[in-house]
């Protein structure tokens, strides 16, 4: 005969084999008498895990880039696929983009409680035409990119140049180099680096 205790979450206590359904982690104790009154007994634990969250942070991320994916159960291992889209550190959540299409990711908690979703790797803007600009103090030059619909910035704390936000257009101001960046309509971004040449001695 067969004896186990605690009762909770037990389909039976007398069986050999109960199915257990604890809603916290429990260890039983199983007392197996035989025919002739002999006695074991043993123990064994069943580890109830919490059911992880839905996963939070960026759904997307441009090839070379990385964001931070999180949930709020901790303690869990992080998977991804293809690993030619992008990969996800197993224990950081850290996704750094590959190539352009659609990572699947998945947080396993204690083996089987599992939660999942989509990350979408961006497609990165083509290298800025041209590709070593030049422009004179007080002169300017237009950059191009094929991906259109994208803004223009520089970096904002330079005096070198300027660059306007929807044309392209590069203003040298002094003497020096400036970075300017070009933001595609999916959030990533190519920059070039503009040289501001000194006007000629008169």
């Amino acid at each position: 005969t067969y004896l186990w205790a605690p009762s909770t979450g037990l389909s039976c206590t007398t069986c050999a084999s109960p199915t257990a359904s604890p809603s916290v982690t429990t260890t039983y104790t199983v007392t197996a008498t035989d025919g002739n009154g002999c006695i074991k007994r043993g123990n064994i634990t069943v580890t109830v895990f919490s059911t992880p969250g839905p996963i939070t942070g960026p759904s997307t991320v441009c090839p070379g880039a990385t964001i931070t994916l999180s949930n709020s159960v901790s303690g869990g291992v992080w998977t991804g696929s293809p690993t030619t889209v992008a990969t996800i550190g197993a224990f950081s959540g850290i996704v750094t983009g590959v190539s352009p299409g659609v990572f699947n990711v998945t947080y396993t908690v204690g083996g089987s409680c599992v939660v999942t979703r989509t990350v979408t790797v961006n497609t990165a803007p083509p290298p800025i035409v041209p590709s070593t600009p030049h422009v004179c103090v007080g002169s300017t030059v237009t950059l191009t990119n094929t991906v259109t619909g994208g803004t223009w910035a520089d970096p904002g704390y330079t005096a070198f140049a300027t660059v306007g936000s929807s044309s392209g257009v590069v203003t040298g101001v002094f003497a020096g180099s400036a970075i300017v960046t070009y933001t595609a309509p999916g959030g990533c971004f190519v920059s070039v680096t503009v040289t501001v040449d000194p006007l000629p001695s008169a």
